[in-house]
């Protein structure tokens, strides 16, 4: 009798602290859209708008500094900061990794999943647009200048990886391992789809955190995913501004990067399954999927949250 009283008494207790860390990422997700509509809002009272929607550096430069590192960055690391909490220092493994050629075949592979998972998203946009749902896409200003160009690649391919992969492979993936790595991966990757507006990139998006999710945890260590969202982004920002530059070329130069990319990537498979380290190590936890999805996503700050980027998706179907 005392051994399930114990057992009941630990469940209880993983139970309350998965549950508080779904308030605490809801709080966060709230914040950091309360700070987004606060800056459109100074964008609006200063007239800076039109110029945020009209010139490339403004846009890069403010996006990553106020919207990527101030609305979402700086909630989640007061409560990485918050007492009682999984600090980021130990939430984080921010050492590098061990196995160096593994950490390699796993940046290999993880890049050339994230590829596929564009391809993919792709064809989706393309099925919604077949069944009749259409969709708007993302204004992006195109650059006219080297800085313009500077700008967009050191935004989208270093602040953001940076920032993304503390706050989604960090501070709300790590705490949540305990009750089992699939959970944590498929949680977070979840609210990272989530989080990238049109139901495409939502699309491309979860499919890329779960590869990054993947890739953290396999090394041990967080750089290994930032090395993958950087070349994700780097290539996405390469290949939009070449075509920019070159509009001859067309798509050639994509279809022989993206060759490249994808044989590396099953090259790093093939040796990851002879290695047999293609996988997640299994963590024994108390708490059923069932009650780990009830203690985290079903709480008011993340139903809200939650409500907020569905409602966000659906201002990018026409």
């Amino acid at each position: 009798m005392e051994t399930i009283n114990t057992n009941y008494n630990f469940q209880r207790q993983e139970y309350s602290s998965l549950r508080r860390h779904g308030l605490l990422v809801g709080a966060c997700l709230l914040g950091n859209f309360l700070l987004q509509n606060v800056f459109v809002l100074i964008l609006r009272l200063f007239g800076l708008l039109e110029a945020f929607y009209g010139n490339a550096s403004f846009q890069y430069a403010a996006s990553a500094v106020f919207v990527t590192a101030g609305c979402l960055g700086i909630p989640f690391f007061f409560m990485s900061c918050r007492k009682g909490s999984l600090s980021y220092r130990r939430a984080l493994p921010f050492n590098f990794p061990e196995d160096k050629s593994k950490a390699f075949y796993l940046i290999c592979a993880g890049f050339a999943f994230c590829l596929a998972s564009n391809y993919l998203a792709v064809y989706f946009n393309a099925f919604l647009n077949g069944v009749g749902v259409g969709t708007v896409e993302n204004e992006v200003v195109e650059s006219v200048s080297g800085g313009d160009t500077f700008l967009n690649f050191l935004c989208a391919a270093v602040v953001a990886p940076l920032v993304e992969e503390f706050v989604f492979r960090g501070v709300i993936m790590q705490p949540l391992r305990r009750f089992g790595n699939v959970f944590a991966v498929v949680a977070s990757a979840l609210l990272f789809g989530l989080s990238h507006g049109g139901p495409s990139n939502i699309v491309f998006a979860f499919l890329c955190g779960v590869a990054l999710g993947f890739v953290v945890i396999a090394s041990k260590s967080i750089w290994v995913g930032i090395a993958v969202h950087f070349l994700n982004n780097f290539y996405a920002v390469a290949s939009y501004e070449l075509y920019n530059a070159f509009p001859s070329l067309g798509a050639l130069p994509q279809l022989i990067m993206g060759a490249v990319i994808f044989a590396l990537g099953a090259g790093a498979v093939a040796a990851l399954l002879v290695r047999r380290e293609l996988g997640l190590p299994r963590v024994n936890t108390t708490l059923s999927k069932g009650k780990c999805i009830r203690a985290f996503f079903v709480n008011v700050p993340m139903l809200l949250a939650l409500a907020y980027l569905v409602v966000g998706m659906f201002t990018y179907i026409k």
